[in-house]
């Protein structure tokens, strides 16, 4: 069928599909229009050449850039309409204190904005989801009055798609079907517990010790929990020994990525302060490692059927989204982020409410001086800046990865961050965080060294050895920054492509080293078999180190590892996807150069196989990082300082803030128990 152009607006019916597993539910071999996929791709094999199947994976890439730019200013109303609500929730719960109530029962529910703001990454990725529709239907092929739109949807999960196309269809006067199914789950095809006379017998026996299984496997999982507790208890009465001979200056509250922050930490307690370290869930080895240097550990123990989170099951969920702006392109979102929030973020409500109860209970006994993280955009390291700006203590993020897509990054909302060097700062500064609120500190990670090899016959003549540094694998039902544009077919394309051009050179050594968060390993051994006579080695287990010596080319696929290989002198050809924008441009970040298709990876693979030389590491080290290691981890306990002395200085006499004069509390027995056990 060959595809119309669309002149004034598009008229045609076109079928609308949530995902590709409620295709099934309609012959698109009678369609009278066309068919689009909001979430994944059409297979290759049925529909390749057919351009009435069309994707929003496909079509939306770098060209809409404003679908970013827009999500980051939503979510930013979101958050500063949160931090509002929570200093007035603060206010009212110590007014109710003051007057002897209970905690138990506030003046005031928990404000539902900050249930919206501890999901800020999650709801930066939905509005993506969103805003790519209206970018579709209003700017690639616009409809308007007389337009039919047949939508399929799941039942249970899509009810925001469908608040979404309302409003569409309402703003551009297009008429709409809605068809709901439910898809067959793998669930539905297991059989059911026997329950008839007939049915038993060795299955109701079986069924049986199934059921005994699953008493004992729980009482086995409970007493581990209470083996942790108890290990807890115990490494944090060391710790309090500890800490009460040999830390006496202001506390410091650490929370997120121990890769990124274990450096930090051990700079603070050289400097005496008291630390104490906070996890979602219980942290043993961290434990043990930490509590002979003073170290205290918390996690969030509160059960979510604990009586004293009763009072905030009542959060209020509509009453914000009126100060927040929702229209784009003449269509309203309101009505789809309702939607989100009665289906998503109500399986979530419960998880997030605990989380800040724990964060609550924290800052209110510890009482830190300052607070440290690795991102404040995930919900327990979120919930900690609120909760600590709310009392006027000073907050600070420390760069955890390459900033690839702005959303974990911007918008800010920690009071500073301690970025790598001049090239974060000024990928910062482009997202919109202001300058004076980013610090060029270095990476707290220590880097790999640079071990240059002799060169001789030796090296000459043996095989050169290429290492492909691999990204996480992009997942459908969450499309990432269109600026960016990986998904899961631009993902496959990348590795081809790869592939491809490393085939023809048969004496080159392969390998690809996973990303750490991946979840599906055997991605490229599917691809390179189609690819013959080509091997390529998968090592994940080997040190980062030692590969990034071996390796005589690296691609990265846009991999924090690939600017670290810059930095000691590699040439580093970073791989990213057709229609995506210049993530990370490669002379700021010593990168050699980015390649995006087959001819351009070969033109600078064989710039870099007949010795073409690579940026200088020592100009990429003054671009990129500031320092490494124990260097960085100086600069930002000089930052913690200055937070400090901030507080002092801006310190005033009504008590709101925590007073760094006042005596800094000791890690008592009780409240060690209350906070980790509880």
């Amino acid at each position: 069928m060959s595809r119309p152009t669309p002149t004034r607006g598009f008229t045609l019916p076109i079928s609308v599909f949530a995902r590709l597993d409620l295709v099934k539910t309609f012959d698109t071999t009678k369609r009278d229009g066309y068919c689009l996929l909001l979430e994944g791709s059409w297979p290759e094999v049925s529909i390749e050449s057919d351009e009435a199947f069309l994707s929003l994976d496909e079509l939306i890439d770098c060209r809409f850039a404003w679908i970013d730019r827009q999500s980051l200013e939503m979510t930013s109303q979101i958050a500063d309409l949160a931090s509002r609500a929570v200093a007035r929730w603060h206010q009212q719960s110590a007014n109710a204190a003051a007057t002897h109530a209970t905690r138990t029962t506030p003046p005031s529910a928990l404000p539902g904005a900050l249930l919206d703001d501890l999901s800020s990454l999650k709801l930066r990725y939905w509005f993506v989801k969103m805003l790519r529709v209206v970018a579709f239907f209003t700017k690639l092929h616009p409809i308007d009055r007389g337009s039919h739109i047949r939508l399929v949807v799941d039942e249970a999960q899509d009810q925001d798609y469908v608040a979404l196309f309302e409003s569409l269809c309402a703003a551009r006067g297009a008429s709409l079907e809605v068809q709901r199914v439910r898809p067959a789950k793998p669930t539905e095809l297991v059989s059911k517990w026997p329950t008839t006379a007939t049915e038993k017998g060795t299955t109701g026996d079986a069924g049986r010790r199934h059921e005994q299984g699953i008493r004992l496997n729980h009482r086995s999982r409970q007493s581990a929990v209470d083996v942790r507790r108890e290990l807890l208890k115990l490494t944090n009465r060391v710790a309090s020994l500890i800490a009460n001979r040999y830390c006496d200056g202001p506390a410091v509250l650490l929370c997120g990525n121990p890769s990124v922050l274990d450096p930090v930490g051990a700079e603070l307690r050289q400097r005496r302060h008291r630390l104490w370290w906070a996890y979602e869930q219980p942290a043993i080895r961290s434990a043990i490692r930490w509590s002979a240097r003073g170290v205290g550990q918390l996690f969030c123990g509160a059960n979510e059927n604990d009586p004293t989170m009763a009072w905030a099951a009542d959060a209020d969920v509509d009453g914000e989204l009126d100060n927040v702006k929702m229209r784009v392109e003449g269509v309203d979102l309101s009505a789809a982020l309702r939607a989100w929030r009665q289906t998503v973020l109500a399986r979530r409500a419960a998880g997030l409410l605990r989380i800040w109860q724990s964060v609550e209970q924290w800052i209110e006994r510890v009482r830190p001086a300052a607070v440290v993280v690795s991102d404040d955009a995930t919900p327990l390291c979120r919930a900690m800046v609120h909760a600590a700006r709310v009392r006027g203590i000073g907050s600070l993020v420390v760069q955890h990865g390459a900033p690839c897509v702005c959303f974990g990054f911007a918008p800010l909302l920690a009071d500073r961050i301690a970025v790598w060097g001049d090239a974060a700062q000024q990928q910062l500064v482009a997202w919109g965080v202001e300058p004076r609120r980013i610090v060029r500190v270095g990476k707290t990670k220590r880097q790999p060294k640079n071990r240059s090899r002799r060169v001789g016959w030796l090296r000459r003549s043996r095989p050169k050895r290429v290492l492909v540094l691999d990204t996480a694998v992009p997942r459908d039902q969450r499309p990432d920054a269109t600026g960016f544009h990986l998904t899961t077919r631009t993902y496959r394309t990348m590795i081809e492509t790869a592939c491809r051009v490393l085939a023809r050179w048969p004496n080159l050594l392969v390998t690809v080293r996973p990303h750490p968060r991946r979840h599906d390993r055997g991605i490229w051994r599917v691809i390179t078999t189609r690819f013959s006579g080509f091997a390529v080695r998968i090592d994940g287990q080997q040190s980062l180190d030692r590969q990034l010596q071996q390796a005589d080319v690296v691609i990265s696929f846009a991999s924090s590892a690939g600017i670290e290989a810059a930095s000691i002198g590699k040439p580093v050809i970073q791989m990213l996807p057709e229609g995506s924008a210049e993530i990370l441009p490669a002379r700021q970040w010593g990168l050699l150069g980015t390649a995006r298709t087959a001819a351009e990876l070969s033109l600078w693979l064989q710039h870099c196989l007949d010795g073409t030389p690579a940026p200088s590491p020592s100009h990429t080290s003054r671009s990129v990082f500031a320092a490494s290691g124990r260097a960085a981890a100086r600069g930002v306990a000089d930052e913690v300082a200055g937070l400090l002395a901030e507080q002092v200085a801006n310190a005033d006499n009504s008590g709101r803030a925590f007073r760094l004069h006042e005596v800094t509390p000791t890690f008592g027995e009780s409240a060690i128990e209350e906070m980790a056990c509880e």
